[in-house]
């Protein structure tokens, strides 16, 4: 009869350390990581970006403890494995705004067909911290013209002795049409 009373005395006093446990030991909930993460008009991951001064924008989860954003960083840089901690394009630290579209990009100088890599993280109304978004990318096109390095294809008219005019119609977006003209002899 004792060895009972003992062991439910031992059962209560583990299921007190256990419900006290839980109570104490709560720990304060992160908030979900911003998502639907889009550069200047709404692109996503775009390759051949014409602009190299974009705008970031993002939307925060809908949950109970998220009714507005407080602040928000952005965090830049040529490689995924720089991010969020080392940045090397721009941090824009912890900017205390409620905006969460058109961010526009303060850091260095972007070049042409350079990747560049992005995370957002933001603070809800209560100044609780979210994880840090997925990462995401957007490379950039040719910007200049002097980028651009291409040479003509085609017939050498000179070079072949052909004597005329050449004129090329476009009858829709993926055919041409060429029509060579040769003077009357």
């Amino acid at each position: 009869m004792i060895h009972k009373s003992m062991q439910k005395a031992f059962t209560i006093s583990i299921l007190y350390v256990v419900l006290i446990s839980l109570i104490s030991c709560k720990q304060k909930e992160t908030l979900e990581k911003a998502n639907d993460l889009k550069i200047s008009e709404g692109f996503e991951n775009p390759l051949g970006f014409y602009n190299a001064i974009p705008t970031f924008s993002w939307k925060l989860p809908a949950l109970d403890n998220n009714k507005s954003q407080s602040a928000y960083q952005i965090v830049v840089a040529s490689r995924p494995d720089l991010l969020p901690n080392k940045a090397d394009l721009w941090n824009s630290k912890k900017q205390n705004s409620a905006k969460s579209t058109w961010v526009k990009y303060q850091g260095k100088k972007l070049k042409s067909r350079q990747k560049v890599y992005w995370q957002v993280k933001y603070w809800n109304q209560d100044k609780e911290s979210s994880f840090w978004s997925d990462i995401n990318h957007f490379e950039l096109g040719l910007l200049n013209n002097s980028d651009w390095k291409a040479k003509w294809i085609g017939l050498d008219t000179k070079k072949e002795k052909i004597i005329g005019i050449q004129k090329i119609y476009f009858t829709d977006l993926n055919t041409c049409v060429k029509i060579l003209r040769y003077p009357i002899r």
